[in-house]
């Protein structure tokens, strides 16, 4: 049994010892929080007693597995903290930090032994309290930083030397200190206050400042002795200095030297109005026109304005110069008020009156553009008189054409022409006129071929208008009219009818006309009403007339056999018509 026991022994003491050997790397990776490897070695320490056929009840085999569980219980809290910690790094938040650090101590509960854990927490909280030391860095930073007190940005220092804004803090004492220096030497803005600014700082925040002042004093001390302008050298001098970069006066020094040789030119035979008017009125936007030099000025924009007018002479540019010199700048104003008063004549027309011939001569200054006035104004008004009496003439006198429709129980129609007199305003108009009516007997297709009387009818006639409404201001209105006319008669008719119906001595046919001039008189005299609407040149009337006289002989057609007297009697015998007519005038 003993020889059993030792053969055993010696048989399996390899097999344990390799399976010790993955265990104990198993049980390092444990112990540094490395489960992954620590699972694989488990597992290998396993699967090498399994190749071996131990027991799996034997206490080394048992004691693995308990390694293996444990392992496995703390490989999935291991892959949350390691993802929590990579979110926490990403959003560099304390809250991320916390909950990663959780993470790792619920761990360290499964496995006190977990080195990388430890770490981790370490790690968590220097993280944590980085980020309480940059906001509390940045809280105190937004207290001081708009701040003109050295000693906030002293004490930021003090709190946090090496903090975010250590060297920007430092450059704000140093940028204080600057402006300290810079309002000292501006207070006494001299040269030798620049000049020790400009040596005692240390980040010449106020450096280009301080040169442009020193140059400033030196510009203002050499322009005291040329502000006067009237040294021609000393201006040129000044103008041409390449050492003196400010030239504050320059448009001044360039303006005054326009001034003293334009004056000087102003003098020569040949200066240009222009010209000078030009280089003066450009200098005097740069400095103040002595009182000599605004006469020159005055003088030059006169004549320049007098040439101007000249060349292109209107009333409204004369009225304007006349308001602009007076005749101590201009020797030129009394021509321009002549021409003008001429320009104003000329513009006489028929609407004008005594008052523009009297504006006109206003400006009048000799006696000869006095005369030309009267000259114009009388010819204007003369010519103003026949337009007048023109123009009512050819309102007082207008032909019109015209038609006329009437019925007195056969259709009469015809055109008319008449000639009018008076003006539209008027109270009245007077009409003369004639026409030419034709009664339309009717034609054999008519209803029964009843009889009718037919005759053509010229009428003179004289008409009486009253304006019912103003025209004066107005194209159109009504009018209210008496007319009387002297009518010529002929071409009588008489409209047979149905021989079988009626029958006589004479032939008739069916529907036949014959002429009869016995059937009308040869004049007769009528009356009548007109209600009109005159609308520009056209009239517009509606009328009623009455026969004074009759048109038919009533007697002489029922005389005659066959002239149906009984069926004719009511046309034979009317008296009273009414009708429209439409005229169109003509002005002759």
């Amino acid at each position: 049994m003993m020889r059993y026991s030792l053969l055993v022994l010696f048989v399996f003491s390899p097999i344990f010892l390799f399976a010790q050997n993955y265990e104990a790397r198993g049980d390092k990776a444990y112990r540094d929080g490395d489960y992954v490897e620590a699972e694989i070695q488990y597992n290998a320490a396993l699967a090498l007693l399994n190749s071996q056929k131990v027991n799996e009840n034997s206490p080394e085999y048992l004691l693995l597995e308990r390694k293996l569980v444990r392992t496995r219980t703390c490989l999935p809290l291991m892959r949350e903290a390691e993802n929590l910690m990579a979110a926490a790094e990403i959003s560099r938040t304390e809250a991320a930090y916390g909950k990663a650090k959780q993470a790792y101590q619920e761990i360290l509960l499964k496995n006190s032994e977990d080195r990388s854990a430890r770490q981790k927490i370490i790690a968590c909280d220097k993280s944590i309290n980085t980020i309480r030391r940059e906001r509390d860095d940045e809280a105190l930073w937004a207290q001081v930083r708009h701040s003109k007190d050295i000693g906030s940005y002293e004490a930021y220092l003090k709190e946090f030397p090496d903090g975010l804004h250590s060297a920007e803090s430092r450059q704000c004492i140093l940028s204080i200190e600057d402006d300290h220096l810079w309002q000292l030497a501006a207070s006494e803005n001299t040269i030798d206050a620049y000049n020790s600014y400009l040596s005692d700082t240390k980040t010449g925040d106020h450096s280009s400042e301080a040169r442009y002042a020193i140059c400033i004093i030196y510009d203002d001390q050499a322009w005291e002795p040329l502000k006067d302008g009237h040294d021609e050298r000393g201006l040129m001098a000044y103008i041409s200095d390449t050492t003196n970069f400010c030239k504050q006066y320059l448009d001044k020094a360039n303006a005054y030297l326009t001034i003293i040789r334009t004056r000087r030119y102003a003098e020569t035979a040949n200066a240009d109005a222009r010209q000078i008017v030009a280089d003066l009125s450009s200098a005097q936007e740069s400095v103040i026109l002595d009182a000599e030099t605004k006469r020159i000025l005055e003088e030059k924009k006169a004549l320049v304005d007098y040439e101007d007018f000249v060349d292109n002479p209107n009333v409204i540019a004369g009225i304007h110069y006349l308001a602009r010199y007076s005749a101590d700048v201009s020797i030129y104003r009394d021509r321009v008020s002549d021409m003008t008063a001429r320009l104003m004549a000329d513009n006489f027309n028929s609407q004008s009156g005594e008052a523009d011939r009297d504006r006109a001569m206003k400006y009048a200054v000799s006696r000869e553009t006095r005369n030309y006035i009267e000259d114009k104004y009388r010819t204007i008004n003369k010519s103003r008189r026949a337009v007048k009496r023109r123009n009512a003439w050819e309102e007082r006198w207008q032909l019109g054409l015209g038609l006329d429709l009437e019925y007195n129980k056969n259709l009469v129609w015809g055109p008319r022409l008449e000639l009018k007199v008076g003006a539209a305003a008027d109270f009245f108009n007077f009409s003369v006129g004639m026409k030419y009516l034709m009664w339309n007997p009717g034609d054999a297709s008519d209803l029964l071929y009843s009889p009718k009387l037919g005759a053509n009818q010229m009428p003179l006639y004289a008409v009486m208008k009253f304006n019912l409404s103003n025209r004066a201001n107005s194209r159109g209105g009504f009018y209210l009219a008496a007319e009387g006319s002297y009518n010529i008669n002929f071409n009588s008719v008489f409209k047979a009818p149905d021989s079988e119906v009626y029958s006589s001595s004479r032939i008739m046919y069916q529907g036949e006309k014959v002429s009869d001039p016995a059937i009308v008189y040869k004049n007769n005299i009528t009356t009548g009403l007109r209600l009109g609407y005159n609308w520009r040149k056209f009239d517009l009337g509606l009328y009623g007339k009455y026969d004074v006289t009759p048109m038919f002989d009533a007697a002489y057609v029922s005389s005659v056999p066959g002239y149906a007297w009984d069926v004719v009697s009511d046309k034979a015998n009317a008296r009273f018509r009414y009708g429209i007519s439409l005229i169109y005038y003509m002005i002759l």
